[in-house]
């Protein structure tokens, strides 16, 4: 996903779910502007990088996110 590719969906909240979309990494501020999701569903891509350190942080709601069936090997702490 590439940088505020969501940024235009500023009133989407609860859920996005991009799993099997063969994703295959996380780029600066992709997820700006979608501060009210609770879940984000990336299972099932193939995601090895997520470039940004606190690509979640922004996130008030967030709750859950779903990495499994990627080809993540390490996540930082501050991720």
């Amino acid at each position: 996903l590439s940088s505020n590719t969501f940024s235009s969906l500023n009133s989407l909240n609860v859920l996005i779910d991009l799993s099997r979309n063969n994703l295959i990494q996380l780029e600066k501020n992709c997820f700006n502007g979608m501060r009210r999701i609770e879940k984000i569903d990336l299972q099932n891509n193939n995601i090895g990088r997520i470039i940004q350190k606190n690509l979640f942080q922004n996130f008030s709601q967030l709750n859950l996110i779903v990495l499994r069936h990627n080809k993540i090997v390490e996540l930082e702490d501050d991720c």
